[in-house]
């Protein structure tokens, strides 16, 4: 029974994200959030992540016992019927503790729609169960599948400021430029998973636009997120000092020139270059938290 309890955890932390089980991004919400840096704070913050989605990743899984079978990809809840019964019934009573817990701490009211608005997508985005069984899952088509993700990233940041502190207009910036970064997820996520995807009868947006798209597509939304670093930086929506990060652009360019110039095409020596950026993204955005603080702190003792 614990070897299943453990593979159940690991399954709720399946894909790793910088949300969950990384938890990049909370951290940054909690710098540039804070009035005072309290280790309570942040563990709030990254508990209700933890919480969130572990549920919204196991709900994905149970639903997709089909999908899985169809296209070869195992797990323990395509091997034990049980297990799937289990794993819904955990996924059901997660999205409730995150509603409770969210409605407990938030700070702002009117955080309150963004962040059901989230928890309705993630769950229609995967529900074959209940609400699946009279609409189509909003995962099956690239329309929906790309609406769900472009509009709950920036509504899950904003949901999580508002544990820390009130929304204002530095929490929209911050919701908008996230959004770059959750396209550059997106068009990227299914590549690897094209023929299995095809195989289930999902469409996906890697499906629709094909991969050679998706790459263009993402490069130019994380090269975007970069380069709002620079004003971003100079109205201080995050620390001045930030500006000088502007650099690290040199990373998402490079490999923007190199796709462009072999014409898209995804090749072995390339996984290094997605690795490196994907690097060069959480050093980035860990550095920008850390400065915040700092600069937090400089402004109290000057």
């Amino acid at each position: 029974m614990f070897r299943a309890f453990v593979k159940i955890v690991i399954l709720s932390a399946t894909p790793i994200t910088i949300f969950y089980p990384f938890p990049i991004i909370p951290f940054v919400i909690f710098s540039l959030s804070s009035v005072e840096y309290q280790l309570s704070s942040l563990l709030t913050l990254i508990l209700f992540t933890f919480v969130f989605f572990a549920g919204v990743n196991l709900w994905n899984h149970v639903n997709d016992v089909e999908e899985d079978k169809i296209s070869g990809r195992n797990n323990l809840f395509v091997e034990s019927e049980c297990l799937r019964r289990i794993g819904i019934l955990v996924s059901i009573l997660l999205y409730a503790i995150s509603i409770t817990y969210f409605l407990k701490y938030s700070t702002d009211s009117k955080a309150f729609l963004p962040f059901f608005v989230t928890c309705i997508l993630t769950w229609v985005y995967s529900d074959k169960i209940f609400i699946g069984r009279y609409i189509k899952r909003l995962k099956q088509d690239y329309r929906t599948e790309f609406l769900t993700y472009l509009v709950s990233y920036p509504l899950f940041i904003l949901s999580l400021w508002s544990l820390n502190s009130e929304l204002n207009i530095i929490s929209i910036f911050i919701a908008f430029w996230f959004v770059f970064f959750g396209l550059w997820n997106i068009l990227l996520k299914d590549i690897k998973d094209m023929s299995a995807d095809e195989k289930a009868g999902l469409n996906t947006v890697a499906i629709k636009l094909g991969y050679k798209k998706c790459l263009e597509y993402s490069t130019y939304s994380i090269l975007i997120f970069y380069f709002l670093i620079i004003p971003y930086s100079i109205i201080e929506i995050i620390p001045p000092i930030s500006i000088t990060l502007s650099v690290f652009i040199i990373i998402p360019m490079y490999i923007y020139l190199k796709l462009r110039q072999i014409n898209w095409e995804i090749t072995p020596e390339f996984a290094g270059k997605f690795s490196l950026l994907a690097k060069s993204n959480i050093f980035l955005l860990l550095i920008i938290g850390i400065l915040e603080i700092v600069s937090s702190y400089l402004r109290y003792l000057f």
